[in-house]
């Protein structure tokens, strides 16, 4: 897992090194974008080993993964979505304790590193009439979702309400089911 992580690193300090290097020119750049989005994907794995879930915590790789939320790339913030859709996903929990207490653990250190602000100011900038784009909206509902089934304690629900009016979700969610003028084309 080290090594994997180290890989994600690694892409994202060439993605970002690439970037500022050949900022206009975004051919120069398209292969360290897809190297990144390659060892992402290999991060996937991990959603089926949830008793891997605070080695990864500890590796400190939270903040890295949540960081590429704000990734100039939407492919790359998508990938991060889908990622943490699978990460806490109900149905890859064993019904164990131990696996309980990993998953919790997980969640807490994404509750942390403050994963619903990081959220919801993603599904701010993304495009529903893009189907890759509305694919990351649904994820980031369900990933949402995932938190509040982990910890549905009422402190977890509290929690969830207050960041709610600090990121602007419920703004976000009003806008979406406001009625629209009538289109005979819908």
């Amino acid at each position: 897992m080290k090594l994997l992580l180290h890989m994600v690193v690694a892409a994202l300090l060439n993605s970002q090194t690439a970037r500022l290097k050949y900022l206009n020119q975004p051919d120069r750049f398209t292969d360290s974008e897809i190297d990144l989005h390659d060892d992402l994907h290999k991060l996937s794995i991990l959603a089926g080993a949830p008793e891997l879930y605070p080695d990864l915590v500890n590796l400190n790789a939270i903040p890295s993964i949540l960081n590429l939320l704000a990734h100039d790339n939407t492919n790359i913030e998508v990938n991060v979505v889908q990622l943490l859709q699978d990460l806490t996903d109900p149905d890859v929990f064993k019904d164990d304790e131990e696996s309980d207490e990993s998953v919790r653990v997980l969640v807490d250190a994404l509750v942390e590193n403050n994963v619903l602000e990081l959220l919801v100011q993603n599904l701010q900038q993304l495009n529903d009439s893009d189907p890759d784009e509305m694919a990351a909206l649904y994820s980031t509902l369900t990933t949402m979702e995932n938190l509040v089934e982990v910890k549905a304690a009422v402190a977890v629900a509290e929690m969830v309400c207050e960041r709610c009016e600090r990121t602007k979700l419920l703004k976000w969610l009003l806008r979406k089911i406001k009625v629209r003028e009538f289109d005979s084309n819908k």
